[in-house]
C-alpha cells in the first residue's frame, strides 16, 4: 500500500501544491480511507492479486482539511519481468459531483414522476412501435381500464372503429 508516486491531478485533488508535497503527506493508500474502506480496499487488492484482473471500485476518500470525497479508483498489476506483481498502478478520480448530479437528478426524476403520475391530465407515452410504454392514474381512470390491460398495447386499442379508420388513412398517404 506505500505510495511510491504521484501526478499533478492527485495532489490537486488531495489539496497539496505537488506530487512530492502529497508524498510526503501520505505514505500508503489507505491513509486515505476509513475502517471501512481500508477493509474493503485491502480485499480489493487481495482480489486482484489472486485473480489477476484489474479492479475497479468506489471509495469516500479524506482529503487535506477534512474534506470528504467520493473516488473512484481502478486498480491494476505491475509485474516484474519474471511476470511476479511487484506494485498495485491505480488512476483515482474524482466522483463527488457527479455523484451529487446523479443523486439530484434521481430527486428530481421522482419529484416529476409523482407530478406526472398524480396529474389531473391523462398522460400516455407511446413508444416508436406505436404501444403504450408508460399511463399515468388518470388516463387509466379516463379510458377504463388497469394499467396492467394498457402497457404493451399499441395505441389504437383504445381508439374508436372511426378514429381507428382515420388513423389508417393518415398512415397510407
Amino acid at each position: 500500500g506505500e505510495l511510491l508516486a504521484a501526478n499533478q491531478q492527485a495532489s490537486k485533488m488531495y489539496g497539496v501544491a505537488s506530487p512530492a508535497d502529497l508524498l510526503d503527506e501520505v505514505k500508503t493508500v489507505f491513509d486515505f480511507l476509513d475502517e471501512d474502506g481500508k477493509v474493503y480496499a485491502e480485499a480489493s487488492f487481495r482480489r486482484t492479486l489472486a485473480e489477476g484482473l484489474p479492479q475497479r471500485n468506489e471509495y469516500r476518500i479524506k482529503v487535506r482539511g477534512g474534506r470528504i470525497l467520493t473516488a473512484e479508483m481502478h486498480s491494476s498489476i505491475v509485474r516484474t519481468a519474471s511476470g511476479e506483481p511487484r506494485a498495485f498502478i491505480s488512476v483515482v478520480r474524482d466522483m463527488t459531483d457527479r455523484r451529487k448530479a446523479e443523486e439530484t437528478l434521481r430527486e428530481n426524476e421522482e419529484k416529476y414522476r409523482s407530478v406526472v403520475e398524480k396529474s389531473l391530465i391523462g398522460i400516455a407515452v407511446i413508444d416508436d412501435a406505436f404501444q403504450y410504454e408508460y399511463v399515468n392514474e388518470e388516463f387509466c381512470r379516463m379510458a377504463g381500464y388497469e394499467r396492467r390491460d394498457i402497457l404493451g398495447k399499441n395505441f389504437t386499442f383504445l381508439l374508436s372503429e372511426e378514429s381507428k379508420s382515420f388513423v389508417e388513412e393518415r398512415n397510407r398517404r
